[in-house]
């Protein structure tokens, strides 16, 4: 799976319940960023970008959905953003 150039995660993320926050997706031409917001406090949960080759960026953001493991998880609400200039 493609690796984040940064992530930051809350202590006991895997055990976490994520039912009632919010995941946050940013989706850009160079980039894919998610973060995690917990309703309670508004405090970010978790934060991760991932930067993009242009020749690849379909197949690596198919892979990180399909893949990743706290895009498979249930929460409140989503929020998508694209990130480009056609969007």
């Amino acid at each position: 799976m493609l690796q984040p150039s940064f992530h930051i995660h809350q202590e006991g993320l895997e055990n976490a319940e994520l039912d009632d926050a919010r995941l946050i997706i940013d989706a850009g031409l160079h980039h894919f960023a998610l973060a995690i917001m917990s309703y309670q406090g508004n405090k970010f949960i978790a934060l991760e970008y991932y930067p993009l080759k242009p020749e690849s960026r379909e197949e690596e953001i198919s892979r990180l959905i399909k893949e990743h493991p706290l895009l498979s998880l249930h929460y409140k609400d989503i929020l998508v953003s694209f990130n480009t200039k056609e969007a």
